[in-house]
């Protein structure tokens, strides 16, 4: 794997995760996805916000890489595809980030 420094389309590459990331919902959402596979239904009833929105930023999530779909009759299952941030939200959950906030 090429360094960062020398390769510019990588660097792209994980600045448009890192963005899809860092929107506070779609943190929330990826809290929840990191303990297991979830209904839009059970993420909508968990977050307190409309289901369109919640299928926005799946979808954001999603166009990126970061969680995948399955589909179960008329309702669909989200969960967490990509181990770099299955991995990032375990740190970020436990305090493992440095010069992150506590709350």
């Amino acid at each position: 794997m090429t360094s960062l420094i020398n390769d510019f389309k990588r660097a792209e590459d994980i600045a448009a995760v890192i963005k899809a990331v860092g929107h506070p919902l779609r943190l929330r959402i990826l809290a929840i996805l990191n303990s297991g596979d979830y209904r839009v239904n059970d993420l909508v009833d968990r977050l307190g916000v409309s289901q369109a929105r919640v299928s926005h930023h799946l979808n954001i999530l999603r166009m990126k890489g970061v969680v995948s779909i399955t589909r179960e009759g008329s309702s669909s299952r989200y969960a967490l595809c990509n181990c770099n941030i299955r991995t990032l939200m375990t740190n970020i959950e436990s305090g493992d980030c440095a010069g992150l906030p506590d709350s």
